[in-house]
């Protein structure tokens, strides 16, 4: 495995259930939309497989979550979450 990670994109949906009464997206949404993502660069970009992980209870550990919004997101909208490695945007891992 690489020791530079690389960039994945994924399109999420925004379901009603990830809204409050007036539309606006949990916090605790965006956290789920950025760890599917996540999951998605373990699995199809490193080769990670999520049952070995399992059943020895070795996972890659998460140090910083960082999210930056371009927009304000709106229930059925799809929208693309981006993982970068911080290291290449100048910020460090």
């Amino acid at each position: 495995m690489s020791s530079e990670l690389p960039t994945y994109t994924t399109q999420e949906e925004v379901m009603f259930f990830d809204t409050d009464i007036g539309g606006v997206v949990h916090n605790l949404a965006y956290l789920r939309m950025v760890e599917t993502c996540r999951t998605k660069l373990a699995t199809e970009k490193l080769g990670m497989n999520l049952k070995d992980m399992a059943d020895t209870g070795l996972y890659p550990v998460v140090v910083r979550t960082e999210v930056d919004r371009s927009g304000l997101l709106i229930v059925a909208s799809k929208n693309l979450f981006i993982i970068k490695n911080p290291a290449a945007s100048g910020r460090g891992i």
